[in-house]
């Protein structure tokens, strides 16, 4: 439907001299008219899901990995999946690779002494092909160990790293990125069995040295202390969003907490630092001192001469911004934008799906990010927390695993790249448009108008009037007003509605397409 122009020629049929059509209570008026009518709910709603992306779940070869959750997976620069670790009601260690040409899962037995069981931890692969893992927990003790897998003329090999300087606390639900050209390792936060952190490290990924990056008096704020939070890379930092943390209240108790805010950490040397900024004094954050202060910005190296040094800055975004998460997983694509999916909060597990695109700040708002709530068509997959989820060089995001009182099973891939960012942009600006919109919602009032009295009082004209302006008005707002009537109808009768428009040839209906949020 919609190769053609807009068209409603009903055969005319003469009685006495008029148009059959044109008497009142004729049954060919009615028909046409409602079937004109239904088919305008059939082209917003078919045109729309085409510009969807759509959940579907994967179909593989070879030896699957069993359901697990608090497990890792990363993407590799030879585009295969590498999943390690998790939690299957008792801690594993096993090694799978995922290879998305040929969809076919394998168990790797790599060389080397493997990393003990664990869950909790992270694994970072860099850019010259080895993953990095990092602490976790093992079912008694928390880990702050350093392990590093070499993929060599095709066999993977396991060596224990004997990391130097000041390593961070042993810990889980913490996040490592790559940062300053993935030379270093930034680990966040996390929770070490007694209280969550606030803390920053950088692991030298060539050295193997740790520096503790002290916090300083600064003007400005940071993350509270979290852990079960997510974070990628950004501009040679770190973006960071949500997580889950206890706060003291007056009884002692301690209450939870979840976080919605977003935030950046950038890195810097100190001599591109503003000196009379900051006053030299150690906070060392909860991950050292127990304090949980926060509210300061600026942190630096430990080592002498405090050459490295982070800022934290508070992110604002428009839109429809996620609600507060931990446990959740964030994914960036090709294109820039960063994808959420799940999270756990206040006792329910989520399966909404976010996207953060970048945008150019305006009168309205300085925020250079944008929120949207996405709807894929599909099944999508059920509410949990604590999967994995990873962006493919072909535009897929693969999802697995994850835990929602029980281990969730399934693996699962969203095709991002139907959901233009060129007409997302486009459709974002005559929202934002006051006069774009006062004039195309009058054109719809007017619209809505004129098919009513049409149809009511069997007026042809009048009701192709109505549907050419509809059609000519904004087809996006048009599917927010008309999503519900669609919905009414059964499964079976939209089916056969499409069916019957695309066969009739008397009947088009140009609706551009537009992605839906």
């Amino acid at each position: 439907m919609g190769d053609a122009g807009l068209m409603w020629s009903p055969q005319f049929n003469y009685e006495n001299g008029e148009p059959s059509h044109l008497l009142p209570g004729n049954r060919t008026f009615r028909r046409r008219a409602r079937c004109s009518t239904l088919l305008i709910l059939a082209n917003c709603f078919s045109t729309s899901a085409a510009a969807r992306p759509v959940w579907r779940e994967v179909t593989a070869n070879g030896s699957w990995p069993q359901p697990r959750y608090s497990h890792t997976a990363a993407m590799s620069p030879s585009g295969e999946v590498l999943m390690f670790g998790g939690n299957m009601y008792d801690p594993t260690n096993d090694l799978y690779v995922f290879d998305l040409v040929r969809s076919e899962w394998s168990k790797v037995k790599a060389q080397g002494t493997p990393p003990a069981k664990r869950y909790g931890h992270t694994a970072t692969v860099t850019s010259d092909g080895r993953m990095i893992v990092v602490g976790g927990f093992d079912g008694k003790h928390f880990l702050n160990d350093v392990h590093e897998l070499s993929h060599v003329n095709g066999t993977y090999s396991w060596r224990s790293v004997p990391a130097l300087g000041c390593a961070p606390s042993a810990r889980d639900g913490h996040t490592a990125t790559l940062a300053e050209g993935n030379r270093t390792l930034l680990i966040v936060g996390g929770f070490d069995g007694m209280r969550q952190l606030d803390d920053v490290h950088s692991l030298d990924l060539q050295s193997f040295e740790w520096r503790q990056l002290h916090c300083e008096q600064a003007k400005g704020e940071r993350p509270a202390p979290r852990c079960l939070h997510a974070a990628l890379p950004m501009d040679g930092g770190a973006l960071l969003f949500g997580g889950y943390a206890v706060v003291d209240d007056e009884s002692g108790d301690g209450d939870d907490v979840w976080f919605s805010d977003l935030w950046r950490l950038r890195l810097l040397q100190s001599e591109d630092m503003d000196s009379g900024d900051t006053q030299s004094e150690d906070l060392q954050g909860t991950g050292s001192d127990g304090t949980g202060s926060h509210g300061t910005g600026v942190a630096s190296s430990a080592q002498s001469g405090g050459a490295l040094q982070v800022v934290w800055e508070r992110v604002e975004a428009v839109g429809a911004s996620p609600p507060p998460l931990s446990g959740h997983a964030l994914a960036a694509d090709s294109r820039g934008r960063v994808w959420l999916f799940g999270g756990y909060a206040h006792g329910a597990f989520k399966n909404d799906l976010h996207v953060l695109s970048p945008r150019d700040a305006d009168a309205r708002s300085n925020a250079t990010f944008e929120w949207q709530s996405v709807r894929p068509s599909g099944k999508a997959p059920s509410p949990r927390h604590k999967h994995t989820m990873v962006a493919g060089n072909d535009g897929r995001l693969l999802l697995f695993g994850g835990h929602d009182f029980t281990v969730t099973r399934g693996f699962f891939e969203l095709d991002t790249s139907v959901v233009g960012a060129e007409a997302s942009a486009a459709v974002a600006h005559r929202v934002q448009d006051a006069q774009s919109k006062f004039v195309i919602g009058l054109a719809r009032v007017v619209a809505l108008a004129l098919l009513t009295f049409g149809l009511s009082s069997q007026q042809p004209l009048l009701v192709r009037m109505g549907v050419a302006l509809l059609a000519m008005t904004d087809a996006h707002r048009l599917r927010s007003v008309l999503r519900p009537l669609w919905q009414r109808f059964p499964a079976r009768s939209r089916s056969a509605l499409l069916e019957r428009g695309t066969s009739d040839a008397q009947l088009r209906l140009p609706l551009p397409a537009q992605p839906l949020k």
